[in-house]
């Protein structure tokens, strides 16, 4: 009686079951396609991540993500381990300035690429880095600002070369 007082009635199929029967076997196929789908989507996005990671990993090149809010190292490669010469632990501890020299503009150098960076801007530009010895190493640095989804600046992405040996300066 509900039904009939709101019109829904006539829009109810009379005999369904028979129009379930014929129906069941495409939605179950369906079903079983979105989910075998959803499947490989999510093992495509596996292999991505993983190739992702390979190759931030097994760069030439040092890789560095920094956090825009407050500087912070958020991930690294090797390669940077291996140009610094600190250990992984220890640059997770570290902001993105303690990598610069303080020979005078190193620190001045860090802080103009972060302002830079903030602004939306990709830098590339040479730098002095230090390295956990105390000497300097001379690298390229190319800083690329990267942005979430609603377009905000969450962190830097950064890859950084070695130039001592190009430029005929060796580390100090």
């Amino acid at each position: 009686m509900l039904f009939r007082s709101i019109g829904v009635a006539q829009y109810i199929i009379k005999n369904s079951m028979d129009v379930y029967e014929k129906l069941l076997p495409e939605v179950l196929k369906f079903i079983i396609n979105g989910n075998e789908s959803k499947k490989n989507t999510e093992k495509q996005l596996r292999e991505y991540q993983n190739a992702t990671t390979e190759i931030y990993e097994h760069s030439p090149a040092a890789q560095l993500s920094v956090n825009v809010e407050d500087a912070s190292i958020l991930r690294h490669n090797h390669k940077l381990v291996e140009l610094l010469g600190y250990t992984p632990e220890e640059i997770q501890t570290m902001t993105v300035v303690d990598f610069y020299t303080d020979d005078g503009n190193g620190i001045a150098k860090a802080e103009q690429i972060l302002k830079s960076v903030r602004s939306g801007r990709e830098i590339e530009g040479e730098a002095t880095m230090r390295r956990k010895d105390g000497g300097a190493v001379w690298v390229q640095v190319s800083v690329s600002p990267v942005f979430n989804d609603t377009g905000e600046l969450t962190e830097t992405r950064s890859i950084i070369t070695d130039i001592s040996e190009q430029i005929g300066r060796a580390h100090v």
